[in-house]
């Protein structure tokens, strides 16, 4: 099997480089690497110049004008030439045995297109992490990713790009959540399977601007998503529709919690309080710790995705 490994990257030379580096190191290596800049920089540009006189299977494309993230990992995709293909952001990392525990799990398992795997979330500024483990083994039902996304971040998933392709590749224009849409249309297509340990150095933000936006362009995507996939989700039980209700009122709460939106969390904690009233008020004590607090608790334990 070739692996290529797509890289999209907007003016962060610097995690860039920790990127890059993180997938030349693998115990398993992948055969080429594909860096598509999101618009002119030139230290980006420099930078990847100076991987590709050392290593010849980086390859560097930049884009005249930014287009956005996922274009450029569509882009990625339609010039890499392995038939899986990995996604690593250009600020998250992987751990070394990353690639190898994806690909003995594919060996294990035939006939599966997708692997995905666990994540540690870094706030460095708080120095503190804690590891976010799949809650879902394999793929299985389609109801299950209808109810939310046990997959994750795309830094974390080992793809067939044949199933890619079928799929669709990313929607361009869905403002967030591009990675959940794809994997829906992907567990439709193929089986999957988890690797049960935290592979991707996954490192977080505490800007209150940056979050904040976040959550407004993933409360639009939501919506967009149960619309475009309303069939589906209509075939889904009562006690289903109950559990995706909890999961997006869930990840909204958690940004607005980040982010110290007081009137957004109080909102979506009576939302939440309507639908699941133990959970409610679990999340209502949670809110009058300050996040930075709960992290710290949080890091204590094992997540669950």
């Amino acid at each position: 099997m070739r692996i290529s490994v797509v890289i999209p990257t907007h003016f962060r030379p610097n995690t860039l480089c920790r990127a890059i580096d993180s997938v030349l190191s693998q115990t398993y290596p992948v055969d080429e690497v594909i860096v598509i800049s999101d618009g002119v920089d030139p230290l980006t540009t420099d930078i990847v110049n100076r991987y590709k006189r050392n290593d010849d299977k980086v390859i560097y494309v930049e884009f005249p004008t930014p287009r956005g993230a996922n274009c450029a990992r569509n882009v990625g995709v339609s010039l890499a030439s392995g038939d899986w293909i990995a996604f690593l952001d250009d600020d998250d990392e992987w751990q070394c045995s990353k690639i190898e525990s994806q690909v003995r799990a594919i060996n294990e398992n035939p006939g599966i297109g997708i692997v995905w795997t666990g994540v540690r979330q870094i706030y460095s500024e708080l120095g503190v992490s804690y590891d976010s483990l799949p809650s879902i083994s394999s793929s299985g039902k389609v109801s299950d990713i209808l109810i939310k996304n046990y997959i994750g971040t795309t830094s974390s998933v080992l793809l067939k790009k044949d199933v890619f392709r079928e799929a669709g590749g990313f929607d361009e224009e869905l403002p967030a959540l591009q990675d959940y849409d794809l994997w829906i249309r992907v567990v439709q297509i193929t089986r999957g399977i988890a690797v049960p340990s935290a592979e991707v150095l996954y490192y977080c933000s505490f800007s209150s601007n940056q979050i904040s936006a976040s959550s407004e362009r993933y409360e639009l995507s939501f919506r967009i998503i149960g619309h475009k996939y309303r069939e589906q989700i209509g075939c889904l039980s009562d006690s289903e529709k109950l559990e995706r209700s909890v999961s997006i009122v869930r990840v909204l709460l958690e940004k607005k919690m980040r982010s110290n939106d007081k009137t957004g969390r109080v909102e979506l904690l009576k939302e939440l309080v309507s639908l699941k009233p133990i959970l409610g008020i679990e999340y209502a004590v949670a809110s009058l710790i300050p996040y930075r607090i709960l992290l710290k608790i949080r890091a204590l334990r094992t997540v669950r995705l």
